[in-house]
């Protein structure tokens, strides 16, 4: 069975800027996917990626993760 994987979008600080938390897990080409996404990080100490928050646009966010590969769950 495919399922998207669960991502959730939290706003928060990241050395002093106001940015937006992208946090899921699934698999490794949503790494991938994530990293095409503009101004997209990692952040070590966060221990997920983010994008600056005035640069962030839940409408790009949402069209282009519609196409991300699914988590395959085995039964």
């Amino acid at each position: 069975m495919d399922e998207k994987p669960v991502i959730t979008l939290e706003p928060s600080t990241h050395r002093g800027i106001a940015v937006i938390l992208v946090k899921f897990a699934g698999p490794p080409e949503l790494i991938a996917k994530i990293k095409s996404y503009p101004n997209a990080r990692w952040s070590q100490t966060k221990r997920c990626w983010y994008a600056p928050a005035h640069a962030f646009k839940l409408y790009h966010f949402l069209i282009n993760s519609a196409h991300w590969p699914t988590s395959t769950t085995r039964a």
